[in-house]
């Protein structure tokens, strides 16, 4: 999974999140340039992004990996404090799912396994 997100504490805070379950190699990206950066030699199962970040537009962002041969496909999840204002513009993206934030842990690993095509696994606290 490839985390973009400009703040380091919540990038940590969501690789500790889902990194215990060992369910994906989690990677993080601070920009959209960084973000390219890592795709050129690595293909996650999925992609959770901010939407809203200092010089960087998240929809162009996903709208780019959406007109890319190699990323188009990649399940993308988004992560803002103002996602309502672009539900319709990120419908038209196909993003999986798009979560308020901060998610609790239960909400984001259900959002990012079911976008990984997972939906049945389980966080140990809902009783799996």
């Amino acid at each position: 999974m490839l985390h973009v997100d400009d703040e380091d504490c919540v990038r940590r805070i969501i690789a500790r999140s889902l990194g215990g379950y060992g369910a994906f190699e989690i990677r993080g990206a601070r920009s959209n340039d960084e973000a390219f950066a890592v795709l050129k030699d690595w293909r996650p199962d999925l992609i959770v992004t901010d939407l809203c970040r200092p010089g960087a537009d998240g929809v162009r962002f996903i709208a780019r990996l959406r007109s890319g041969a190699a990323t188009r496909d990649i399940p993308i999840v988004v992560l803002s404090g103002n996602a309502s204002a672009f539900d319709a513009v990120l419908r038209g993206l196909h993003v999986e799912a798009v979560l308020a934030k901060p998610p609790s842990t239960a909400e984001l690993f259900r959002a990012v396994m079911s976008a990984a095509g997972r939906p049945e696994a389980k966080l140990q606290a809902d009783g799996a």
